[in-house]
């Protein structure tokens, strides 16, 4: 399957390193008290996605959630066809550290109508991520994502 476009995913911190790399869009994800970071300054220009919300999966007092609105900003670009098993071990392939947001995911399985496809690759991330970091399992049940460990098939 060809991709139209070369994806990468990357930390604030990495931003800077992208931006001679022909970027053409940009969709940027940050908590809401986030500045707008001073690395895209530097981009030639490009079309930009923001979209501001916290990294939390369940509704939680004085946090954003993400919203299905934002899923469907994000779908814009999706690969419909491709398998989420496929689709998960592309994420990791370029973002080797990548945990994805569980609500995010299950609003973009409904949207797609998927039927549980992404939501049934989404583990695989967990696992991966778990292995490799098993302290990251205390982190996110202490961050209220406990459903996330849950998936990843590990005792709360």
């Amino acid at each position: 399957m060809l991709v139209p476009f070369r994806t990468t995913v990357c930390g604030i911190e990495e931003l800077g390193e992208h931006c001679a790399a022909g970027v053409t869009h940009v969709l940027s994800i940050l908590d809401p008290a986030t500045p707008e970071p001073a690395a895209f300054a530097a981009f030639s220009a490009h079309a930009k996605l923001e979209l501001r919300f916290d990294d939390v999966i369940e509704e939680v007092p004085d946090k954003a959630v993400p919203r299905r609105q934002h899923v469907e900003e994000i779908l814009a670009q999706a690969c419909p066809e491709r398998s989420g098993a496929e689709l998960m071990g592309e994420i990791l392939r370029i973002r080797a550290k990548a945990w994805p947001n569980l609500r995010i995911v299950e609003f973009g399985d409904a949207l797609l109508g998927r039927n549980g496809d992404l939501i049934a690759a989404v583990p695989l991330a967990y696992r991966t991520q778990l292995e490799r970091r098993p302290e990251l399992q205390r982190y996110f049940i202490d961050a209220g994502r406990g459903r996330e460990i849950e998936k990843a098939g590990r005792v709360l």
